[in-house]
């Protein structure tokens, strides 16, 4: 039962997050996710830990950091609703893109950490 509650809540996190990123040459991009989970026996203290990454890849710094945002206010819309699942978020970075030693796009990405029984 929990580690359906949390999977559910995974899913519904990646699957109502949509990454917008756009190619510097206009070619066609498309959002990956890799998600897996495995049990070989339930054990009543274990604890699921999961970090989850939201990223955003463009031309000014504002855009990555806005989809971001918006990533990960989403999220935690979702998170708040539940009492089980303990979070917080950390390790927020906007990178340069560089091509020919000259910046050309910005990276951002922020991580959530989920934790539950």
């Amino acid at each position: 039962m929990r580690y359906t509650r949390i999977t559910t809540i995974v899913l519904l996190w990646v699957f109502s997050l949509p990454s917008f990123a756009e190619g510097l040459n206009n070619s066609l991009n498309y959002n990956l996710y890799h998600l897996s989970a495995s049990t070989e026996e339930e054990i009543d203290n274990d604890i699921m830990k999961v970090t989850l990454l939201a990223s955003h890849q463009a031309q000014q710094t504002l855009e990555a950091n806005e989809v971001v945002n918006q990533q990960m206010a989403s999220a935690l819309k979702i998170l708040k609703r539940t009492k089980e699942i303990h979070y917080k978020t950390g390790n927020y970075q906007t990178l340069p893109i560089y091509q020919n030693q000259q910046i050309v796009a910005w990276k951002s990405s922020q991580q959530i950490e989920l934790k539950s029984t």
